[in-house]
């Protein structure tokens, strides 16, 4: 028997004794429940006064109870760990059963028991949670009731159809009955998962039509479609694509492209600046932004659609910062911004979907320290003296959703039941100190009754074979002004105040 077959033989044979026995030999319980419903998981013995008694969810404990009744926690009382459940757990102190109230799909798992006796002995026991079948449902059907929708060019459109079901249903769209895909747009799209929304930026006439959210699992389909009008004004300020620029990290010593592209129906001009400090601040006494242009041109050509590039060669920490597009014509102005992160040393962070990760600072701060935290170029954090504020940024609330806490005292930032997309670079900004964090979520190992599954399909197999920032100026036809670097021969000698207006570009000394 070569190497192959015996490997296959022993994984077989685990699978067998996995399904039939569990773990180690622990007495396992499926429990099945509706979503909404609530569920007690009984523990089925006596237990006595000076019984302890700790409750875990996917190896992480959730609720204990002290032998004399002097201790008892649940839920977030515990730790971060049981954030997931946010009070909906209660614990009988008489018998040692679980009741968790207003079940939600993200219960569904394995939970375990463990009762230890004064006089030394162990019991443990095993329940598995499995949500009964249900076909898709709308959970907020109240944001669905416009049917029609209309928009000027150059706005932000989102459509949302939030849905839920056992098994979770799958999200599809359509554009006038087709299926939809991103690339058949220009500027693409996003998709919010957790409200399962399509956002569509910098709409143009050719987005007109009727889209449709198609949600579908194997035990039944729902739809809802919407109607979308753009409005067009003539002539119009230029229009930018959605997404352009994006926002880049990047290693100390690599090159880094920025790309702008712009929809031109007349002769336009194009800046890119960086902004910049001086004096350590951002903007004059005028509340001007101080910026350095770093590249201009006049796009006097009849494309529609034109593409002009920014780039950066072996940059350094110093090139870290906002770049502005900005494009003007004889109607307005229109600008996007996006973000550079260079990283030098980026500390590896590994933690498990699902559970509380902290990013430590090192540092101490006091009352009056400026504190930023970054993910991906978004602001998430920031302390200014005693004002804080926690993902106000739209993007981060989408995302994170009242899972950030931050410690006052070391500014360190703690992310409950984290999740895959919250995989990428967190920055701190603190006392003029710099740290990065690369987090990798991974995912948890698998249970038994899914181990259990992915052998079935062995067997079966084995017997026939033997997945911007950017900041959103609303420009009309006012004058924007940005205090700018320049110099002769190469040195700088000052400042002076850039002015954008309609037409022409003029320098005010």
């Amino acid at each position: 028997m070569n190497m192959n077959h015996r490997f296959l033989s022993l994984y077989l044979l685990l699978c067998l004794v996995v399904h039939e026995n569990g773990v180690s030999g622990v007495d396992r319980e499926d429990v099945f429940v509706s979503k909404g419903d609530s569920v007690t998981l009984q523990t089925g013995v006596e237990t006595h006064q000076q019984d302890r008694i700790v409750w875990f969810y996917e190896g992480i404990r959730i609720a204990e109870l002290s032998g004399d009744l002097s201790y008892i926690c649940t839920d977030v009382q515990c730790g971060g760990g049981a954030y997931r459940f946010r009070d909906r757990l209660n614990l009988d102190s008489q018998t040692g059963s679980l009741t968790i109230v207003n079940t939600k799909f993200t219960d569904r798992g394995e939970y375990q028991i463990m009762i230890n006796s004064t006089g030394g002995s162990s019991r443990e026991k095993i329940f598995y949670i499995v949500f009964n079948a249900m076909a898709p449902r709308w959970t907020q059907p109240k944001k669905m009731r416009r049917k029609v929708h209309v928009a000027l060019a150059s706005k932000t459109v989102k459509f949302q159809c939030q849905a839920e079901g056992n098994p979770n249903p799958k999200l599809r769209w359509l554009k006038n009955g087709k299926e939809f895909n991103s690339d058949q747009r220009t500027g693409g799209y996003t998709l919010w998962e957790n409200t399962w929304a399509i956002v569509m930026e910098s709409v143009v006439p050719s987005d007109k039509g009727n889209y449709t959210c198609l949600v579908e699992n194997e035990y039944g389909s729902i739809n809802h479609t919407y109607q979308l009008d753009v409005w067009e004004s003539s002539p119009e300020r230029p229009i930018l694509y959605a997404g352009l620029p994006a926002n880049r990290t990047a290693m100390v010593g690599s090159d880094v492209e920025f790309v702008c592209k712009v929809i031109n129906d007349s002769q336009s001009y194009i800046q890119w600046i960086k902004h910049i400090r001086v004096n350590g601040s951002q903007e004059g006494p005028d509340g001007i932004p101080y910026v350095r242009v770093l590249k201009m041109a006049d796009l006097s050509t009849t494309d529609k659609e034109i593409e002009v590039v920014l780039q950066l060669r072996n940059v350094s920490l110093e090139d870290a910062g906002q770049y502005t597009c900005l494009v003007d014509n004889s109607i307005g102005i229109s600008h996007k911004s996006a973000w550079l992160t260079v990283v030098k040393d980026a500390e590896p962070v590994s933690v498990k979907e699902g559970d509380s990760v902290t990013l430590h600072t090192g540092v101490k701060t006091n009352q009056q320290d400026d504190v930023k935290w970054y993910f991906n170029n978004i602001t998430i954090v920031e302390i200014t003296g005693d004002q804080s504020k926690i993902c106000e940024d739209y993007r981060c609330k989408e995302r994170f959703r009242d899972r950030l806490k931050l410690d006052h005292q070391t500014g360190s930032l703690t992310i409950f039941d984290i999740r895959n997309t919250d995989s990428g670079y967190y920055q701190l900004i603190v006392l003029n100190t710099v740290k990065s964090f690369n987090v990798s979520v991974t995912n948890p190992a698998l249970p038994p009754a899914v181990v259990a599954g992915i052998c079935a399909v062995v067997l079966f197999v084995a017997a026939a074979a033997a997945g911007i920032f950017y900041l959103k100026l609303q420009a009309t036809g006012k004058a924007i002004g940005w205090r700018t670097e320049h110099s002769d021969n190469g040195s700088p000698t000052g400042h002076r105040a850039i002015m954008m207006t309609p037409r022409p570009l003029f320098i005010q000394g």
